[in-house]
């Protein structure tokens, strides 16, 4: 899923519904679940500033719905069928594995998410080409 820049996000809201997906207690359960330690976290609390990227990686592995966590809107859980309209194309383990890497370069960590926009998007021109030439 990609979501808008300028965006505004209550990040408090966001813990609240991690928490009540995964069935958590405490905020540092979701700053460890996200990958950040407990200092780091509350301080992106304290400035509002959620981590997009590693919240959407997480609502992708749990099948969890990127639109209720962030903004309240639709379901909790996604199913299988959904998957792909509601949170964008599936990443692979590599591409997970990597946005977790990047994280802290902003710069970087759009730099790869265009890239393997632009990848998944060629591929799908590829074998639409394809199948025209072949049909």
């Amino acid at each position: 899923m990609s979501t808008p820049k300028n965006h505004k996000y209550d990040f408090s809201e966001i813990i609240l519904r991690i928490m009540q997906a995964k069935g958590l207690k405490y905020e540092h359960q979701v700053a460890e679940l996200l990958g950040f330690k407990r200092v780091a976290f509350s301080e992106r609390k304290k400035r509002n500033s959620p981590p997009i990227a590693e919240i959407e990686l997480l609502c992708h592995k749990e099948s969890i719905n990127t639109n209720w966590i962030l903004c309240g809107e639709g379901e909790m859980f996604i199913d299988a069928g959904q998957k792909e309209n509601v949170q964008g194309p599936a990443i692979s383990t590599e591409e997970a594995a990597l946005l977790a890497m990047v994280r802290g370069d902003k710069e970087l960590l759009r730099d790869v998410i265009k890239y393997t926009e632009k990848e998944k998007l060629l591929k799908t021109l590829i074998k639409e080409q394809q199948k025209k030439q072949a049909g």
